[in-house]
């Protein structure tokens, strides 16, 4: 197994245990968000610093942030899904963009503006 991948599976097991965490304690979006953004931020840190890893500079960074985001959404989605369901009649759950902004804005700025 090449060392980017290892480095890869284990980030992506801290990311899914943060993930569990999150949804277990129902922590709010900017403390997870924040939280994802240090480890994703460490693990760049890590990789720059020890080039023989043979991983481009950022590359791993941008599929781990995408892992993570997919992870959240997919928490939303659950929610939003069966709030729609024990309504009647069913509504359909859109997706138009605002949940990825969302994400994007506080990973970006730590916070939200209310």
């Amino acid at each position: 197994m090449k060392s980017i991948d290892a480095i890869e599976g284990a980030v992506k097991c801290i990311l899914n245990k943060l993930h569990e965490v999150s949804v277990a304690d129902r922590l709010d979006d900017s403390e997870y968000i924040r939280s994802v953004k240090a480890v994703l931020d460490a693990t760049d840190t890590y990789l720059r610093r020890n080039q023989q890893t043979l991983a481009p500079a950022g590359a791993l960074k941008s599929v781990l942030y995408d892992y993570s985001k997919d992870l959240w959404r997919s928490a939303h989605e659950d929610t939003q899904t069966a709030k729609h369901l024990s309504r009647t009649p069913p509504m359909v759950v859109e997706n138009d963009g605002y949940r990825d902004y969302y994400y994007d804005y506080i990973y970006n700025h730590g916070v939200y503006p209310r």
